[in-house]
Order: C-alpha cells, then structure tokens, then sequence
C-alpha cells in the first residue's frame, strides 16, 4: 500500500512541475557596414521591426531583414524582441499593408539575409548566433 501511495504522491507531483522550456533558436542582430553604432535596444529594434521606426539617428532610411515565417529562428526573435508570436507579427502587417507602410523583406536562409544587409547601406537582420559573416556585416548587441 505504501508504494502505491508513493507512486500516486510521484504522479501528482510531476504533474504540477512544469516542463522546460525547449531551447530556443539563438540569434545575433546584424547590420551593413554603413550603420553607425554597436549596439541596438530591443525597444529600438521591434520599433524598427513594426515599422514605427524608418529612419536610422542619422536620417538614413533602414531596410529591416526578417527571417522565413516558418523559420524557427524568425518565432525565437518575434517572441524575444517584438513580443509577438509569427502569426500576430503577420497580423500587425496585414494591418499596416493598407496604410502604406512596407513589411521588412522576407529572406530564406541566413545566407540570403547576409547577403542583402551586406549590399544594402542601412540595412539590419537577424542570423543564427553561430552565422559567419563577411567584412560588409557586422553583429551590433541588443541591449
């Protein structure tokens, strides 16, 4: 009888823990050579990636990057920076589409993302954490 009761107490008690969070994919935010400064906040980034923010300090417009909607990278920095899951970032833009105002280019791949912030002055993106970049890109902090 004690051992089914231990059991029960076993059950009950793992039921109640909660399960660990699956890691998430891990990103850095990265930027065209062009653009002034090393870091970045994530208030200033999700301003950027909503489309309230166009313009970088020094008037230049900025070309955000994003990632694939069914990548798992793109879910990771939309729950992280924006608060947002994928579904309600494309909702948002849904929205925003009819005023006027442009959604940040989709790429495929961190190579595709690389490659476009690496040709466009002012651009920004995101790539997995371990991405190689060439010497027109850079990683800036997010703060």
């Amino acid at each position: 009888m004690k051992s089914k009761a231990f059991w029960s107490v076993v059950v009950l008690l793992s039921t109640c823990i909660p399960a660990a969070p699956a890691q998430a994919p891990q990103f850095k935010v990265i930027v065209n050579g062009s653009v002034v400064g090393g870091a970045v906040s994530k208030n200033v980034l999700s301003e950027i990636y909503l489309g309230r923010t166009v313009r970088w300090a020094d008037r230049s417009p900025i070309t955000p990057v994003d990632q694939s909607a069914t990548s798992p990278l793109r879910a990771s920095f939309s729950q992280s920076v924006l608060g947002m899951n994928v579904f309600d970032v494309q909702t948002h833009w849904m929205r925003q589409i009819g005023t006027g105002v442009r959604p940040p280019v989709t790429k495929a791949s961190d190579a595709d993302v690389i490659e476009l912030v690496a040709s466009k002055p002012g651009s920004i993106g995101y790539v997995s954490a371990d991405a190689q970049l060439p010497p027109a890109v850079r990683a800036v902090s997010l703060q």
